[in-house]
């Protein structure tokens, strides 16, 4: 997984956030890009999570919209994350990198939990057993 710092806003067809970054950038040949993001309500408790998924050339290749109730934003990125490692491997996707604007997700992902929250680390767990089942993931 890795951090982007710049997002715009498109039209899209569900309630999540678009994860189309302002720059994206292509992964390696063979690899699908995953990009994933999520918004949280915190009067109504409800997320709504988009997934998206391009290949090196940056055809598009599947999309997803959920919508679910979390108590977070981190956790609703979380959640967003997850699901995104679930459709991939649904998909039959081998190489895979994930993409999120969530710092404190991926480095949370990535190993670096002790400055994260110890109430994602069942999440993260979960997250990081999906990933090993690529042959490739970033």
């Amino acid at each position: 997984m890795t951090a982007l710092n710049n997002r715009r806003n498109v039209r899209r067809p569900c309630d999540g956030p678009s994860p189309n970054p302002a720059s994206w950038t292509a992964p390696e040949a063979h690899v699908i890009k995953v990009n994933f993001d999520a918004t949280w309500s915190a009067s109504s408790s409800r997320a709504g999570a988009s997934l998206i998924a391009r290949n090196t050339n940056g055809e598009f290749v599947g999309a997803k919209c959920l919508s679910f109730h979390v108590e977070s934003t981190i956790m609703a990125k979380a959640i967003a994350g997850f699901e995104g490692c679930k459709w991939a491997s649904e998909l039959g996707l081998s190489e895979v990198c994930f993409e999120s604007n969530s710092k404190e997700l991926i480095e949370s992902v990535k190993g670096n939990i002790k400055h994260g929250r110890w109430s994602l680390y069942p999440l993260l767990s979960i997250i990081r057993e999906c990933n090993s089942n690529f042959s490739n993931c970033n």
